[in-house]
């Protein structure tokens, strides 16, 4: 029992393999890419507990189940109830947010719900609901303390005899005090003060004055009035109400502060904080060009150039810029009046494509970005609104709220603590959290995942971790070692699939397959306690020499988010690698800025550049391409053969034999997006769907062709004895001695994916399987120079081995005459760089500085640098 025991698995590449795992340690499967880890980790043992899961539920449900694939495997023994957290974000709402991922929003929400003070708008004071005892410690703490006072209540239309019957003998009125039994009864009297209790307002008299407050509570509607011996009032109200202007206020609810609820989120934005409108500097993006060379983008087309015919008093013939400001604001007027013309023709799918190249994100005016109503934002924790404390960052989140001490929200804020106790221990101190789900990479929803997991205290749960150091700098990978560890302690398997050689230098059990990708892989090469544990490595040289730039392109005054309005000069022709921890700014600076800058230069689809002064050095460069991890596609047709542009000579191939001949099939018959040769029953996606409703939804392999696609008629049509379904069966490897070292396979090869399947869904690739792919579909195009190349991470899922592969391609791109700049915390890789840019010091606040430039061996002298510090050993 101490054992996940696991007997002959054969998913995908594995080789019919037995071993077993310890409980309640961390074990790392590591092997080189493609050698079947996730196959094994996720394939399997995650594939075979949640299949386990769904039998479990309910009879209705199990009817269903008969159709979910297996994995292949004989039997897994002492399966525990597994998680498992991939690498890929595939949050794609602008309302997911670090907040609503974690449940820390929904508990602030809670906090602001029971211990919020709401301020009146108009008068800005607080505005507190009083209780009979609230009232009492006001009373004794001001300045009342020690004086004979009244304690009353307010009737409009005082009915004497039963105010009389009722117990109440006195009234004020008019300043005067009127003894119902002793005076007439005045029905002159139209409202009056009933007086509850006369009494000296001390402490030995508490008790009394509670109680008579309470009566006065109930009389009163809720409302108290205070009045003394000269006949000052002081009004207290267990309503919400402001005590100086009566503006009345709901009692506060969780539901007020949602940005995702009808009633509370901002009615114009609908709580999404930011509204869709057109960006003029999409509509004119180069300045520089007159009206006639096409200052105005959306004119320059043949359909839409008609307000030309209309723009008068206007010149056409000098740059956009050195018009006059009348001229502009006539520009202006024509451009609202033509896409409030096409917005009318909105129903036209062409005209939506068209405006939406125009259009851009803005702060909501009426939220200010807030998501909520101006009611939520009144309600306030030691002056700070709800909105205000969800754009912190973790680590000033975490002192704020230990600063706060109630015993009413004692539960809320302890757990509270824990979960931004956890996200800063793995290392996401910097995030803020309003941070978007989908602006995370991949590392970070993984770990922002991982600490939500960490915050529910399960304990005998396996967890399953793809690569979680992805986007980790060296200095907080042992941080989550040791947190890791800690929670294997508390009777938790932890399995990684794991690179990182800290990660595996830690482990309590090791798992190496191998020894080569796809099908040279599936075999248990070592399996063992990682003190026994000898990693052939493949170091990976350092370069003999660092090229020169002879060019710079050199942007100033960056200072989007935390970049403290830096400037930064980048060598042109060269491998240049941004490093730093994370959260430091190398997105802000190099994708949010430079690569928007770059774009909008060059024309091309871009977002609204970080804010900076000049980018100088454009004169040297042709164009720029972003190869960054995001998915190829959201469809599972996808694949490398359809990315790469050879599943048409695949088509045709086929469609050439002679059997297809006879048959009358074309090309056209051997698809499986379209076409009469595909299978009816799954549309050739190779699978149906089956929707669960509250789970994620099964999909298993088609009944009618067995997964393959096709028809059967069109699977009897064989090139070189193979069909259409083998062939998409193939690995790039495979695929290339099959037809004869075709250029596009061979490129695949040499990125280091020659283990992949050419028909295999672009969905299921990794985000550095992905990034290599698109570095392979440019390597395919026709030779570029003076190109920018930008890459994010792109050693993600790569083995030391493939990362040697990586670095001769990367290489090869700056020979050719092109820049390639990395934003990478692989010290192998930064090693070789010819430059560095090293941000910092450290993430969020504290960084968003240069802390070091130059080669690496620079880098390694300067004290400040934590880059330096971790990259000296390597060098």
């Amino acid at each position: 029992m101490n054992y996940l025991l696991i007997e002959g698995a054969r998913q995908n590449n594995l080789k019919n393999i037995s071993l077993k795992i310890p409980h309640n340690k961390v074990t790392v499967i590591t092997g080189v890419s493609g050698a079947g880890k996730s196959s094994l980790a996720i394939d399997t043992i995650f594939a075979e507990s949640y299949r386990k899961y769904l039998e479990s539920l309910s009879t209705y449900t199990r009817l269903f189940l008969e159709k979910a694939d297996k994995p292949e495997v004989d039997t897994i023994r002492n399966l525990r109830p597994a998680i498992c957290l991939e690498q890929r974000n595939t949050v794609r709402t602008s309302r997911s947010t670090v907040g609503t991922v974690t449940e820390i929003y929904d508990y602030l929400r809670l906090l602001f719900a029971k211990i919020g003070t709401i301020y009146c708008p108009s008068c800005e004071i607080p505005v507190h609901g009083f209780s009979p005892q609230s009232t009492a410690d006001n009373l004794f703490s001001g300045e009342l303390i020690g004086q004979t006072i009244y304690v009353t209540h307010f009737s409009k239309k005082p009915n004497m005899a039963n105010l009389l019957k009722n117990g109440f003998t006195r009234i004020i009125s008019n300043k005067k005090i009127y003894h119902l039994e002793e005076d007439p009864i005045h029905t002159s009297i139209k409202s009056a003060y009933v007086v509850i209790d006369k009494m000296k307002n001390e402490k030995s008299e508490q008790n009394r004055l509670v109680e008579s407050l309470e009566t006065a509570f109930r009389e009163g509607a809720g409302t108290v009035f205070i009045i003394t011996t000269d006949f000052k009032k002081m009004k207290f109200t267990g309503k919400l109400q402001c005590p100086k202007c009566d503006l009345k206020f709901k009692e506060l609810q969780p539901n007020m502060f949602s940005f995702n609820h009808a009633l509370s989120a901002c009615p114009d934005c609908k709580g999404f904080g930011n509204l869709l409108q057109y960006d003029m500097d999409k509509v004119i993006p180069n300045q520089n060009l007159s009206i006639e060379q096409g200052a105005v983008d959306p004119w320059t087309k043949p359909s839409y150039s008609w307000p030309l015919d209309y723009l008068e008093h206007v010149r056409r013939n000098i740059p956009y810029k050195d018009l006059s400001s009348d001229e502009k604001n006539r520009v202006e007027e024509h451009l609202d009046y033509f896409f409030k013309e096409l917005d009318k023709r909105r129903y036209k799918l062409h005209v939506r494509v068209f405006v939406s190249r125009y259009k851009n994100q803005f702060t909501c005016p009426s939220c200010q970005g807030s998501r909520l109503r101006k009611e939520a934002l009144n309600i306030k924790i030691q002056n700070k609104n709800i909105h205000e404390v969800s754009q912190m960052i973790i680590g000033h989140a975490l002192i704020f709220f230990n600063s706060i001490d109630s015993k009413i929200a004692n539960d809320i804020l302890a757990t509270l603590r824990k979960k931004l106790d956890f996200l800063n221990k793995v290392g996401l101190s910097y995030l803020t959290i309003d941070r978007q789900t989908k602006t995370l990479s991949g590392g970070e929803a993984q770990r922002v995942n991982l600490a939500q997991q960490l915050g529910e205290g399960l304990t005998e749960t396996l967890y399953i971790l793809d690569e979680p150091t992805i986007g980790l700098h060296a200095k907080d990978i042992n941080n989550l070692s040791e947190i890791l560890h800690g929670f294997a302690q508390e009777d938790n398997t932890l399995i990684l699939v794991e690179h990182d050689r800290e990660i595996i230098n830690h482990a309590d059990f090791i798992i190496q397959l191998g020894p080569g990708a796809g099908e040279h892989g599936g075999d248990i090469t070592f399996a063992g306690d990682s003190k026994y544990f000898k990693e052939n490595l493949n170091i990976i040289p350092v370069p003999s020499k660092r090229r020169k730039g002879k060019n710079f392109l050199q942007i100033t005054g960056a200072s989007l988010h935390n970049l403290k309005n830096i400037n930064v000069k980048i060598p042109l022709g060269c491998f240049t690698c941004v490093t730093g921890v994370s959260g430091s700014g190398k997105s802000s600076l190099i994708y949010e800025t430079l690569y928007h800058a770059i774009a909008m230069h060059f024309d091309m689809p871009f977002q609204k550049p970080g804010h900076y002064k000049e980018l100088l050095g454009l004169e040297h460069v042709k164009g720029i391409k972003l190869i960054d991890q995001e998915p190829l596609s959201r469809s599972p047709r996808s694949n490398p053969a359809t990315y790469m542009g050879f599943f048409n000579d695949i088509r045709t191939s086929l469609s050439r034999t002679q059997i297809a001949k006879v048959a009358g099939l074309t090309a056209g018959s051997f698809s499986f997006n379209s076409g009469n040769g595909r299978c009816p029953a799954c549309e050739g996606s190779g699978f149906q769907k089956m929707e669960m409703y509250f789970l994620s939804d099964i999909y298993y392999k088609c009944e009618e062709c067995e997964g393959k696609r096709f028809k059967k008629e069109i699977l009897e049509i064989k090139y070189n004895g193979k069909n259409i379904h083998d062939i998409l069966q193939m690995t790039v490897t495979e695929a290339l001695s099959f037809f004869d070292n075709n250029k596009k396979l061979q490129i695949l090869n040499s990125v280091g994916l020659g283990y992949l399947r050419i028909g295999q869904p672009l969905t299921t690739l990794s985000g550095g399987e992905t990034q290599r792919l698109k570095i392979a579909a440019e390597l395919s195009t026709h030779p570029t120079k003076d190109f920018i190349y930008i890459l994010d991470e792109p050693t993600t899922g790569l083995h030391v081995r493939d990362i040697k592969i990586l670095l001769d391609v990367l290489s090869s791109l700056v020979e050719n005459g092109n820049t390639v700049i990395v934003i990478e915390h692989n010290m192998d890789v930064i090693k070789c760089a010819d430059y560095i840019i090293d941000l910092g010091p450290e993430g969020g606040e504290k960084g968003g500085k240069i802390i070091a430039t130059g080669m690496p061996e620079n880098v390694t002298r300067n004290k400040y640098s934590h880059t330096g510090d971790f990259l000296r050993k390597y060098l």
